[in-house]
């Protein structure tokens, strides 16, 4: 089988700069050129291909015509083509964000949910990323610090070098710092809970519902400590919360919200 060069769909969140372009050739006309999808197959932005007798056609409609047997044996199993590949040039701070499971995005979002891998190709001096808690944090201190804009104080700061490489499971709170540029290797998902953004103006992801919020937060916790995920245990946890400053929100929210079990919940406390 031949081999095929392919176009990436390239994005200009507020965030970017230009270094995909003078230091790694990609040809784009957006200012900031802030991503390059260079192997993508989500309908958000599939790349293309470039040469060969289906020259202009979406990678997608490619592998409809050419079948799955040209993946290999080792994507026979997915329904979907498995991975996204994009160069991200972070001249400013990305926000602070998260991925949900599969199992949450598959019900909520209709697509899958989202676990990356970061591949650190070059970062200026000084620059750091966001990886996690730093430490144990209640569902009321980190709803309060999204409030009042001191989350980062209680995030993992990693400083970073080029050749560095990170894996992201779903469910981890992350933020690309500014100063670097990084291979992300990705599953094949296009969906981003935006929870803090440094007061900026402008979607590099969807800014993110609190019922959404709270639901995320006690699956992974759930994850992690073996907690049963029960309609008392949520809940518990949204009377706890309902004083802080981001679940005032709520109500508008709840209408219209894909979290029906959460939105439900909610309901009976009388909001």
């Amino acid at each position: 089988m031949p081999a095929y060069q392919l176009i990436p769909t390239c994005k200009d969140y507020i965030w970017g700069g230009q270094r995909l372009k003078t230091d790694f050739g990609i040809q784009s006309g957006l200012n900031p050129l802030s991503e390059a999808w260079v192997l993508s197959c989500h309908p958000d932005g599939p790349s293309v291909l470039a040469d060969g007798p289906d020259k202009g056609m979406t990678l997608r409609a490619w592998l409809d015509k050419a079948g799955k047997e040209a993946l290999g044996t080792a994507c026979e199993a997915f329904e979907d083509f498995p991975m996204l590949i994009k160069l991200i040039d972070a001249k400013k701070d990305l926000s602070i964000q998260v991925h949900p499971s599969d199992a949450y995005a598959l019900e909520h979002e209709g697509q899958y949910g989202k676990t990356e891998m970061w591949v650190v190709l070059d970062a200026e001096p000084g620059a750091s990323l966001y990886y996690g808690f730093d430490r144990e944090v209640s569902l009321e201190e980190f709803s309060s610090r999204v409030s009042d804009g001191t989350l980062t104080e209680v995030l993992r700061k990693v400083p970073v070098k080029p050749g560095d490489v990170f894996f992201i499971p779903s469910g981890t709170l992350h933020a690309i710092g500014a100063g670097l540029v990084i291979a992300e290797i990705q599953q094949n998902s296009n969906v981003t809970y935006r929870v803090f953004d440094y007061g900026r103006l402008g979607a590099d992801g969807t800014e993110i519902a609190p019922e959404k919020l709270v639901e995320i937060y006690v699956q992974e916790r759930a994850l992690l400590t073996g907690e049963t995920l029960s309609e008392d245990i949520l809940l518990g946890h949204m009377q706890a919360a309902n004083s802080i400053t981001t679940f005032q929100f709520w109500h508008e929210y709840l209408h219209g919200s894909a979290c029906g079990r959460v939105r439900g919940i909610y309901e009976k406390m009388g909001k």
